[in-house]
């Protein structure tokens, strides 16, 4: 299996996280796009890396990590922008 290069760095109990994961990033999945999840709020790790990803400049949460462009999204965006994202663009 191919690991995506596309984080999504979410809580567990973040209500917009679940609606961004509804509206956004499960319509893009079918459409090819794929998404590594990694929960932050439970997982000291996963917090971690988050941290050392922005060096410590998102504390937002979902924050979109892609790791062939290193660029990033901290909070609430809309499609347009997460698509942009997940391209590269």
């Amino acid at each position: 299996m191919v690991e995506s290069h596309l984080l999504i760095f979410y809580g567990e109990e973040c209500e917009i996280c679940h609606q961004m994961d509804e509206k956004i990033f499960k319509p893009m999945e079918k459409e090819g796009f794929k998404f590594k999840r990694l929960e932050v709020w439970h997982n000291d790790a996963n917090k971690r890396k988050m941290m050392q990803l922005t060096d410590g400049q998102c504390r937002q949460l979902p924050m979109l990590f892609n790791t062939k462009t290193s660029k990033w999204l901290c909070g609430s965006q809309g499609s347009s922008a997460v698509k942009k994202w997940a391209k590269g663009e």
